[in-house]
């Protein structure tokens, strides 16, 4: 006849076992969200938010936020600590400026959408705080080179902004095979996916070199042209200063000449 302590034995090792099966159900859905900013990033979040608050306006602000005055959102997204969904909403609030000035060009707009559409996958390819910046950083700094305000575009610029946006979309593709893995596989590979994604970061940098380049040489472009305008210019006003020069002379030595 089995005695009381043996039977106790046999309840209870059943439960046991089911809480150790059930244990990791508390990390099937980790906070996709880094709370945490390195320090070494906290000019580039104040420079974010002060560019997002300039470039998008209050009207951009209020679809999200419950403030309703630019000034109030920036401070209120501070407050909250700067975190990366933060940092990530406010930069997604310059681009929702960008592309309700880009309907003119095509292209432009789709590199708007493009790098909103980075910004959002960044966080779901890995969960590693340093990586998920170093992409923010390479995002934005492309956003600021689509600045609005500036002239209109030249046609090498266009084909810059064209072959952005190609490679952009090449990108994000790559990016979206790697974020629809299964969540399970996504948490056992970890380590992988962040590598995975500092990979997708230099393949970033090298994009946002290229597009630099042909701006640069775009701009050198625009400034031979103006100097070549300016030239015809400056002979003129070479010789006009000569002339006036001359007759400066010339009038001076008439009052000192005796009568």
């Amino acid at each position: 006849m089995l005695d009381d302590n043996f039977l106790a034995t046999r309840q209870i090792r059943p439960r046991v076992f089911q809480l150790t099966l059930r244990a990791p159900r508390s990390y099937k859905n980790p906070d996709p969200v880094p709370t945490q900013v390195p320090d070494r990033y906290t000019a580039y979040i104040n420079t974010s938010l002060e560019y997002a608050k300039r470039v998008s306006g209050s009207k951009f602000f209020d679809g999200r936020t419950r403030s309703k005055s630019t000034n109030n959102v920036v401070h209120h997204v501070r407050q909250l600590g700067g975190t990366a969904s933060n940092i990530k909403d406010a930069m997604l609030l310059s681009l929702d400026a960008f592309a309700a000035s880009a309907d003119a060009f095509p292209p432009l707009k789709s590199v708007v959408s493009g790098l909103a559409f980075l910004l959002k996958q960044a966080q779901l390819v890995s969960k590693n705080v340093e990586a998920i910046y170093e992409f923010h950083v390479l995002v934005y700094d492309i956003i600021r080179k689509l600045d609005p305000a500036s002239d209109e575009l030249s046609p090498s610029a266009q084909q810059a902004i064209r072959i952005l946006a190609e490679d952009l979309e090449a990108l994000g593709k790559d990016m979206v095979n790697m974020a629809g893995h299964n969540k399970l596989l996504r948490f056992i590979r970890a380590q992988r996916d962040s590598e995975k994604l500092q990979d997708f970061t230099k393949r970033l940098e090298q994009i946002n070199a290229a597009f630099t380049r042909s701006m640069l040489i775009n701009a050198d472009t625009k400034t031979t042209k103006i100097l070549a305008c300016v030239e015809p210019l400056r002979e003129d006003i070479h010789r006009l200063s000569t002339l006036t020069r001359s007759l400066a002379v010339t009038l001076a030595s008439n009052k000192v000449r005796p009568k």
